[in-house]
């Protein structure tokens, strides 16, 4: 099963779909953001599918999280699973295996368009897709500011509201010298809030530490650089 939470995922052009489960994004954000583009999964038999989803919807209503025996547990992580109560470890399970069967029914052909539109759905936003490559570099950002202007780090896609910093800070493989780089071509782009009403920091905070370490020595520099110029202004004042 997939991660629920999940709601930003970009596949490489030529990627190999053989290698792709169907229903790789079934169930979780990006799945909605699909269908509010018209991309949606379908099933080969829609009674099965209904009867699937009636059944895994009653175990959703009974199963919220895994249970302990014993609530007064140690905070030894071995003995704490020990102590997981059968029911609970059956009920998941269930769960599990319900919705496995029902991503195994999802139609080839949905899955196929499914999987072709997280290929293409960022093309119209080069930018924030190349701030999604597993390689990206510190180089590729300046290159491309300077192609296109500082005014390109403020560009917001049209699916998640997102600038290019908060694809780049949610990319764990990007490095740091990157985010630095993007940050500092428009330090306005840390304030900005996508859809989730996130900005790039609680990002970061989450998938990049090392450019989250970054940002913030870069606010810290920012702000004692203009402490000689607002004290001058007053004392000019005076």
């Amino acid at each position: 099963c997939y991660c629920r939470s999940m709601r930003l995922l970009i596949l490489p052009n030529g990627i190999d779909f053989s290698n792709i489960d169907n229903g790789i994004i079934f169930r979780t954000n990006i799945q909605q953001t699909a269908a509010n583009a018209g991309v949606s999964y379908e099933f080969d038999d829609d009674d099965v599918h209904n009867n699937d989803i009636a059944r895994v919807n009653r175990l959703l209503v009974a199963v919220v999280s895994y249970e302990f025996d014993d609530d007064d547990v140690d905070n030894n992580g071995i003995a704490k699973i020990n102590r997981l109560s059968d029911e609970s470890i059956l009920q998941v399970n269930q769960y599990n295996e319900n919705e496995i069967a029902i991503m195994n029914r999802l139609s080839d052909e949905s899955c196929h368009r499914v999987n072709q539109w997280l290929v293409h759905h960022m093309d119209g936003a080069p930018f924030h897709k190349l701030c999604y490559d597993s390689s990206i570099t510190a180089k590729q950002i300046n290159d491309y500011i300077i192609e296109n202007g500082k005014g390109s780090a403020l560009a917001v896609d049209p699916h998640h509201g997102m600038t290019p910093l908060h694809m780049l800070s949610m990319n764990p493989y990007a490095p740091a010298d990157a985010i630095a780089a993007l940050f500092n071509s428009n330090i306005q782009t840390v304030f900005c809030a996508d859809n989730q009403q996130n900005n790039p920091l609680e990002y970061a905070r989450d998938y990049n530490v090392g450019g989250l370490i970054r940002m913030i020595n870069g606010l810290c520099n920012h702000r004692n650089s203009s402490i000689p110029v607002e004290l001058s202004d007053m004392n000019s004042e005076n």
